[in-house]
């Protein structure tokens, strides 16, 4: 998942899939009273943490380049 070449959908996406199924594309549905693979679950989870750091970070670096500019347009 942290290759270059890893197929990561765009936060867009992500959000769009996650609103219009109503749960995190990964983990799957999880239905009240089915039984489910916890192993499986957890580990659909976890790929869906990894996610969300990449798109904070991803955010992260567009906040940090949008202060520097904003710092330098004060400065001016």
């Amino acid at each position: 998942m942290f290759d270059e070449d890893y197929a990561l959908l765009s936060l867009q996406e992500h959000t769009d899939a996650m609103w219009a199924q109503g749960y995190l594309p990964n983990v799957g549905p999880t239905v009240e009273g089915d039984p489910f693979n916890v192993s499986d679950k957890l580990g659909r989870v976890l790929n869906e943490l990894e996610h969300a750091h990449i798109y904070i970070a991803r955010q992260q670096e567009v906040l940090t380049e949008m202060q520097a500019r904003l710092s330098v347009l004060e400065a001016q």
